[in-house]
């Protein structure tokens, strides 16, 4: 045996990771494992731990350029996935795996890193409620920080104009997603706290998946909103979207809608109070109107019966009802009278002596101007008068005769 047969120790590596190299099976593949001896270097930034299944382990490192771009940090005990390169470290000849990429094994990462950034916050302290600032109940300046574009700032804007149209708006545009977009919502909830002009703030965008809100789910977005002297409504996606960003704030909004709605409560609530007093009013008004009325055709009707007037045209009503009776009974009397003159009048015409000096019947009248019933009455040569029915006739009596009754011719 030569010299020249004799490897060093850093030769046998490096060739035994020349032969993983070459190895096409063992770059690039998928393994399925359970995180254990997991060790976080926080100087370097490099992540080594041991993937292990039921009966083997084998080492694995995440260097730091991919470790900080991770979603979640690997747990000991968490099941995953990682793709990557098997090779060789030289210095101690340890083969192990190069981990380019890393997820939760039937778990999404982003819902895995969710989970892990809301447990550490959570026992830190920030969602305890003390921790809450309380919302302004008549807030007159309201700060926005959302998007330049869509429909999020307008709705916020038309439900206050509508519910309070005091409150005065404060707009900082800001990104909602991508990479940018935490730094820049710091940066306004930076600058709405220096500048202190506002009384509440609302940070809000429309609904999205998991990945579009992921902007809202950042640890330092949330020490900002913790940080903040002013209080933070949060209005990020929809009723069943939840972010840290929703748990950190002081008050989650379903919606911005429903967060601009939250602002103007004390507002709105004051005019729904006025409305209802002012209800009560009216109906207490009415009431009392109706009231008035009443007594007011009670005492018309008092006064009508009590009235004068009333009396007088009462009197008037008897008076003519007894001038009717009386001019009736006058009139009857009349009528009555009327019959028996009549009656009397045909009487005395049939007793009239012009009727009878129509009928041929005369008086006589002697010289002592007696009327002459019997012949005994007037002498013989005794100078009469007979008035007869149109006129008198001078007589001189020549001779009497004398009858009988009995012979009377009737």
């Amino acid at each position: 045996m030569t010299s020249a047969d004799v490897l060093t120790v850093s030769q046998v590596n490096f060739y035994i990771k020349q032969m993983f190299r070459s190895n096409g099976v063992l770059n690039g593949i998928y393994l399925e494992g359970e995180v254990s001896n997991l060790v976080l270097y926080n100087k370097s930034g490099h992540i080594y731990f041991s993937l292990k299944d039921e009966k083997c382990a084998i080492k694995a490192v995440i260097f730091a350029t991919i470790a900080r771009n991770l979603k979640f940090l690997p747990e000991n005990g968490l099941k995953v996935i990682v793709k990557g390169d098997v090779s060789v470290y030289e210095v101690t000849g340890t083969y192990q795996v190069y981990v380019s990429y890393i997820e939760p094994a039937g778990m999404g990462a982003l819902n895995l890193a969710f989970e892990q950034l809301k447990n550490k916050l959570e026992k830190e302290g920030l969602f305890n409620d003390d921790k809450k600032r309380a919302l302004p109940i008549y807030p007159r300046k309201v700060g926005v920080i959302t998007s330049r574009s869509g429909a999020v700032f307008w709705d916020i804007k038309n439900t206050l104009s509508r519910r309070a149209p005091i409150i005065e708006i404060f707009f900082l545009p800001v990104m909602v997603q991508g990479e940018k977009a935490s730094k820049e919502i710091i940066g306004a909830l930076k600058t709405f706290n220096l500048l202190k002009v506002v009384d509440v703030l609302i940070i809000a965008r429309g609904g999205g998946s998991l990945e579009d809100l992921w902007t809202f789910n950042n640890e330092e977005l949330a020490y900002a909103i913790s940080r903040s002297k002013i209080p933070v409504v949060s209005a990020v996606g929809h009723e069943t979207d939840f972010t840290i960003c929703d748990f950190v704030s002081d008050k989650r909004a379903v919606t911005p809608t429903a967060a601009a709605e939250i602002i103007s409560n004390g507002y709105f609530n004051v005019e729904i109070k006025l409305q209802n007093y002012f209800s009560a009013m009216q109906k207490c008004l009415k009431n009392k109107i109706f009231y008035l009325k009443c007594e007011l055709e009670k005492l018309k009707g008092n006064l009508k019966l009590n009235d004068p007037r009333t009396e007088l045209k009462d009197k008037l009503n008897k008076l003519n009802i007894y001038f009717n009776k009386l001019n009736n009974a006058i009139l009857k009397n009349i009528s009555v009278n009327k019959t028996k003159l009549l009656e009397l009048k045909a009487k005395l015409e049939s007793f009239n002596p012009r009727k009878i000096f129509e009928l041929g019947y005369a008086t006589v009248l002697n010289k002592k101007d007696k009327i002459v019933k019997s012949v005994e009455n007037v002498d013989v040569n005794e100078n009469i008068r007979v008035n007869l029915f149109d006129g008198t006739l001078e007589c001189k009596v020549l001779k009497t005769y004398h009858y009988s009754i009995l012979n009377t011719a009737i």
